[in-house]
């Protein structure tokens, strides 16, 4: 296998340094946003002058307030503290004492009826528990809330997992289908479907459109067999769906031309070995191209949003470890790094996926609290 170059080309956030363009490569114009025209703010306006006094802005004249008989605000302030204080100490005695437990568990059984804010069910049967006087049918009870609890929490997992799948059906299966397999599809087009099928299948086993999916693999079954390796022209298609879109998987490319590699021969066998060449020159292009816009949404456009966008895709689809350290060396240095990745976590986990795993990324993350 040939080794990929290692590039290095960007410093730390607002460094000055420009990364140098390769030779013979074309990169790609960076790109600055408009900016619409807009009227001028009050702070942007001249100061209004009065005639005959030169420069001299216009006075404004202060009206004197009338002092207030009243007592003083902060003995309000401290009254009103005192006052809901008292509330909150009453409402937490009153939860632990006399019949607690029976209201704090019916309580329970309404949220979780209501199937809104499971975790204060918790919360609640454990003020239940704290109660003295709770009887041992009342902690019985309190297992069996918490037994169907559990399967709520579950079943909330699962339509998660379940709503990320629906983004890849969508993305993957329905908008390909509708582009690539209407009429009579080739058979590279149909594979790709195919291995994206069995794909979703695996991660998302018990999604409610699984019928749509079971119904297109067998409108295929008989033209592909995942069992037989990929031609070269399987291959190509493929390799073509990975790499001339945005954004570019390279890593998932290069680990299709690893795997043709193992069942190629002859003449396919050089064309994957002359496609690599190709594409991990296209790669190292493609890297500098993106950090130097990255640099570039960063410090000029201000967009921040943006410019992590680029880092966290160079991190996890590059396929090279020293492009994806750059990217994540760079977007560890912005301000506010641990917010930008919570984000990806939470909105994309399949993305997080490939990021969690750069060890810069999962040493920053082992060693920032409650991440």
């Amino acid at each position: 296998m040939i080794t990929p170059p290692r590039v290095y080309y960007l410093a730390a956030p607002n460094h000055s340094l420009v990364p140098p363009t390769s030779k013979g490569i074309t990169v790609a114009q960076q790109r600055k946003r408009s900016v619409p025209n807009s009227q001028p703010t009050s702070s942007a306006r001249p100061t209004r002058k009065r005639a005959g006094t030169g420069d001299a802005p216009e006075r404004i004249s202060r009206v004197r307030r009338t002092s207030s008989s009243g007592p003083p605000v902060i003995v309000i302030i401290l009254g009103g503290l005192l006052v809901v204080g008292a509330l909150g100490w009453g409402f937490m005695s009153g939860a632990n004492a006399g019949g607690s437990a029976r209201s704090n568990i019916d309580a329970a059984r309404r949220v979780m009826e209501k199937g809104d804010s499971l975790p204060s069910v918790e919360i609640k049967l454990g003020l239940a528990l704290a109660d003295g006087n709770i009887t041992k049918a009342e902690r019985a009870e309190i297992e069996e809330v918490r037994k169907e609890l559990n399967i709520r929490q579950a079943d909330m997992l699962e339509n998660e997992r379940n709503m990320v799948g629906t983004k890849y059906l969508d993305k993957k299966l329905k908008k390909y289908a509708d582009k690539h397999l209407t009429g009579d599809p080739s058979h590279p087009q149909a594979r790709v479907f195919m291995e994206r099928c069995k794909i979703f299948r695996e991660r998302w086993p018990t999604h409610p459109e699984m019928d749509w999916v079971d119904r297109n693999e067998r409108r295929f079954a008989s033209l592909v067999d995942l069992r037989v390796p990929p031609t070269w022209e399987d291959l190509s298609w493929k390799l073509d769906r990975l790499v001339l879109g945005q954004p570019k998987e390279y890593d998932k490319a290069f680990e299709a031309l690893d795997q043709f590699d193992l069942t190629a021969s002859g003449g396919d066998k050089t064309l994957a070995k002359n496609r690599r060449v190709v594409m991990i020159e296209e790669r190292a292009a493609y890297h500098l191209d993106r950090m130097k816009q990255a640099r570039f949404e960063l410090e000029t456009n201000e967009d921040r949003a943006a410019c992590v966008q680029l880092l966290v895709y160079a991190i996890a689809y590059m396929g090279d470890d020293a492009m994806a350290a750059e990217a994540a060396d760079y977007l560890l240095a912005m301000d506010n790094a641990a917010g930008h990745l919570r984000g990806y976590r939470n909105e994309w986990p399949l993305l997080w996926e490939e990021v969690v795993v750069q060890p810069s990324i999962a040493e920053y993350i082992r060693n920032t609290p409650d991440f």
